[in-house]
């Protein structure tokens, strides 16, 4: 097959990178989360913002080289949990960020 055009997207106009992420994240969350008891009370959209929040904040570490990138996946997760008060260990991260993953390929 020849390529009959190549599109650059600099600036998010053709494609929203974060729109994308933010649906990933969410979908994972509900596939994985939402029959779980503990987490039922708990909205999306507000979950979503709160990992953000932590994705932004730990981001700072891992530029600094304090969190390698794989710490970094985790420690976001595990962050986000424990602002709902529900404990989230190293496997169950790694098993979120796995499911991430599959989604976005």
């Amino acid at each position: 097959m020849r390529w009959q055009s190549i599109f650059f997207d600099l600036d998010n106009t053709l494609y929203s990178h974060e729109l994308a992420f933010e649906k990933s994240i969410i979908y994972t969350f509900q596939q994985r989360y939402r029959t779980d008891k503990k987490l039922q009370h708990i909205d999306e959209k507000e979950w979503f913002s709160t990992f953000k929040h932590y994705c932004d904040e730990l981001w700072k570490e891992m530029e600094k080289d304090i969190l390698t990138y794989s710490q970094y996946r985790m420690k976001r997760f595990i962050e986000t949990m424990n602002h709902y008060n529900v404990e989230m260990n190293e496997k169950e991260s790694g098993a979120f960020s796995r499911s991430v993953r599959k989604r976005s390929i």
